[in-house]
């Protein structure tokens, strides 16, 4: 019986959890630069949506899956600017979604319990294109959730999209985001 019980451990108790992300839960904000006038150009929209799955191996967690952002969700205020960046350069039509993909990212399993800031690497899927790219996690953990808020730069030249420019004013390359989503820690049970 004994060799049973571990024998069902060894095959099941690695398995992992998995944590579905909910729009609601969360959100999606990003920053971009305007020159010459150095006019910041920041908007916002649903949190993360998919499923992510937690491993625990000794000390370390192995994070894999994916987290979508609905493009069409981003707002930044004025009408025209929404309908420009969504149709002209997101192409949401074609495009409905960016997505972080994320293969066997280890970070110390301290940190899900007392929070904390990891680099972690993954892939982003945007615009029809796919690069690798280092996403900045940081965790803070309560007695009843996580708030994961991850953070990278991307450029926007790299996933094939126009930069954009408007009455002489053309906005940086590179273009800040961030997204948050929290999660109940009763769904991290065994990994915790």
């Amino acid at each position: 019986m004994a060799k049973t019980c571990l024998l069902f451990v060894l095959m099941f108790g690695s398995l992992g959890h998995s944590v579905t992300l909910e729009a609601a839960k969360g959100k999606t904000e990003f920053l971009a630069i305007g020159r010459p006038s150095a006019l910041k150009i920041s908007g916002t929209g649903l949190g993360p949506t998919g499923d992510l799955k937690f491993t625990k191996d000794k000390d370390q967690v192995l994070l894999n899956g994916q987290a979508k952002v609905d493009l069409a969700s981003l707002e930044t205020g004025i009408g025209m600017r929404d309908r420009h960046m969504k149709e002209k350069y997101l192409e949401v039509e074609k495009f409905k979604e960016a997505t972080l993909n994320f293969k066997d990212a280890k970070f110390a399993a301290s940190l899900l319990k007392t929070g904390g800031e990891v680099n972690v690497p993954a892939t982003l899927t945007l615009h029809g294109k796919e690069k690798p790219i280092t996403v900045v996690m940081k965790l803070k953990a309560s007695d009843s959730k996580i708030t994961a808020s991850s953070s990278f730069a991307l450029k926007l030249s790299a996933y094939g999209i126009d930069i954009p420019t408007f009455s002489g004013i053309t906005v940086a390359d590179e273009v800040q985001i961030t997204t948050e989503t929290e999660v109940a820690k009763t769904s991290m049970t065994g990994v915790l």
